[in-house]
Protein backbone atom coordinates (compact mmCIF):
# COMPACT_ATOMS: atom_id res chain seq x y z
CA UNK A 1 0.00 0.00 0.00
CA UNK A 2 1.25 3.48 -0.82
CA UNK A 3 2.35 5.50 2.20
CA UNK A 4 0.17 8.48 1.24
CA UNK A 5 -2.99 6.39 1.17
CA UNK A 6 -1.95 4.65 4.39
CA UNK A 7 -1.64 7.97 6.23
CA UNK A 8 -4.91 9.26 4.77
CA UNK A 9 -6.74 6.07 5.76
CA UNK A 10 -5.24 6.15 9.23
CA UNK A 11 -6.32 9.71 10.02
CA UNK A 12 -9.62 9.86 8.14
CA UNK A 13 -11.07 6.48 9.07
CA UNK A 14 -9.53 5.70 12.47
CA UNK A 15 -11.37 3.34 14.82
CA UNK A 16 -10.92 5.39 17.98
CA UNK A 17 -13.27 6.85 20.51
CA UNK A 18 -12.59 10.38 19.19
CA UNK A 19 -14.88 10.02 16.19
CA UNK A 20 -15.59 13.76 15.93
CA UNK A 21 -12.02 14.40 14.73
CA UNK A 22 -12.60 12.02 11.81
CA UNK A 23 -15.82 13.81 10.89
CA UNK A 24 -14.15 17.24 11.03
CA UNK A 25 -11.26 15.98 8.86
CA UNK A 26 -13.65 14.55 6.26
CA UNK A 27 -15.74 17.75 6.18
CA UNK A 28 -12.64 19.93 5.74
CA UNK A 29 -11.25 17.66 2.98
CA UNK A 30 -14.60 17.78 1.14
CA UNK A 31 -14.73 21.58 1.57
CA UNK A 32 -11.27 22.00 0.08
CA UNK A 33 -12.14 19.67 -2.82
CA UNK A 34 -15.35 21.61 -3.58
CA UNK A 35 -13.52 24.94 -3.39
CA UNK A 36 -10.79 23.76 -5.79
CA UNK A 37 -13.35 22.33 -8.20
CA UNK A 38 -15.36 25.57 -8.16
CA UNK A 39 -12.21 27.60 -8.82
CA UNK A 40 -11.23 25.42 -11.79
CA UNK A 41 -14.74 25.59 -13.25
CA UNK A 42 -15.01 29.38 -12.86
CA UNK A 43 -11.61 29.98 -14.43
CA UNK A 44 -12.47 27.66 -17.34
CA UNK A 45 -15.74 29.49 -17.98
CA UNK A 46 -13.97 32.86 -17.79
CA UNK A 47 -11.35 31.67 -20.27
CA UNK A 48 -14.10 30.56 -22.67
CA UNK A 49 -15.92 33.90 -22.41
CA UNK A 50 -12.65 35.75 -22.94
CA UNK A 51 -11.95 33.85 -26.17
CA UNK A 52 -15.55 34.40 -27.32
CA UNK A 53 -15.44 38.15 -26.73
CA UNK A 54 -12.05 38.47 -28.41
CA UNK A 55 -13.43 36.67 -31.48
CA UNK A 56 -16.33 39.18 -31.67
CA UNK A 57 -14.04 42.21 -31.71
CA UNK A 58 -11.27 40.67 -33.81
CA UNK A 59 -13.23 40.72 -37.08
CA UNK A 60 -11.92 44.15 -38.07
CA UNK A 61 -8.22 43.48 -37.50
CA UNK A 62 -6.01 44.54 -40.37
CA UNK A 63 -4.24 41.97 -42.52
CA UNK A 64 -1.06 44.04 -42.59
CA UNK A 65 0.07 46.59 -40.02
CA UNK A 66 2.71 49.07 -41.18
CA UNK A 67 4.41 51.20 -38.55
CA UNK A 68 7.15 53.81 -38.95
CA UNK A 69 10.71 52.89 -38.00
CA UNK A 70 11.32 56.30 -36.43
CA UNK A 71 8.94 58.85 -35.03
CA UNK A 72 5.17 58.64 -34.92
CA UNK A 73 3.98 59.71 -38.38
CA UNK A 74 4.57 58.49 -41.92
CA UNK A 75 6.12 60.32 -44.79
CA UNK A 76 3.38 61.65 -47.12
CA UNK A 77 5.06 59.78 -49.98
CA UNK A 78 3.94 56.49 -48.40
CA UNK A 79 0.28 57.49 -48.38
CA UNK A 80 0.56 58.60 -52.01
CA UNK A 81 2.11 55.24 -52.85
CA UNK A 82 -0.71 53.35 -51.10
CA UNK A 83 -3.33 55.38 -52.99
CA UNK A 84 -1.75 54.66 -56.37
CA UNK A 85 -1.32 50.87 -55.96
CA UNK A 86 -4.18 48.76 -57.38
CA UNK A 87 -3.69 45.85 -54.94
CA UNK A 88 -4.44 48.06 -51.90
CA UNK A 89 -8.19 47.96 -51.41
CA UNK A 90 -8.34 50.34 -48.47
CA UNK A 91 -6.13 51.70 -45.72
CA UNK A 92 -6.53 53.70 -42.57
CA UNK A 93 -4.12 56.07 -40.90
CA UNK A 94 -4.09 55.77 -37.12
CA UNK A 95 -2.01 57.84 -34.73
CA UNK A 96 -1.51 56.17 -31.34
CA UNK A 97 -0.09 57.81 -28.25
CA UNK A 98 0.05 57.06 -24.55
CA UNK A 99 -1.54 59.80 -22.47
CA UNK A 100 -2.21 60.50 -18.83
CA UNK A 101 -5.65 61.91 -17.97
CA UNK A 102 -6.48 63.58 -14.69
Amino acid sequence: MNSTFFIAKRYLFAKKSHNIINIISIISAVGIAIGCAALVIILSVYNGFDNLLRSFYDTETADILISPAKGKVFDPALTDYLKSEPFVESYSEVLEENVYLM
